[in-house]
């Protein structure tokens, strides 16, 4: 049950960080955020945070401290996450449509 909370945390986090880079960057996006679109956007985000993190190793061991090897999981999981979301949106502007509004400062922000 803990490490469920824990998971669930991480995933909110994630989400808080993503919406909060968003803002700071000035970004205006040409899509709602809530609309069908952007909800599974949302879903894609949330289910590449959670397999990134648990390949990473976070979720291996549910620690009171962490040590040195687990900050360094938390920084190759945040790190890959980060690079993971840039080639994503990416991919998603040159092959699929142009989404006015996303720019490279977001993921330095969310980073």
């Amino acid at each position: 049950m803990r490490r469920a909370i824990i998971m669930v945390q991480d995933l909110v986090m994630v989400l808080l960080a993503v919406a909060l880079s968003l803002v700071l960057s000035q970004s205006r996006l040409s899509f709602d955020a809530f609309s069908y679109g952007g909800l599974a956007c949302w879903a894609v985000i949330v289910l590449i945070a959670h397999l990134l993190f648990r390949s990473s190793g976070l979720y291996n061991t549910v620690w009171r401290f962490a040590s040195t090897p687990d900050f360094f999981n938390i920084l190759k999981g945040c790190g890959s996450l980060t690079v993971v979301l840039y080639l994503a949106s990416l991919a998603f502007r040159s092959f699929f449509q142009p989404v006015s509004g996303l720019n490279e400062r977001q993921f330095i922000v969310f980073f």
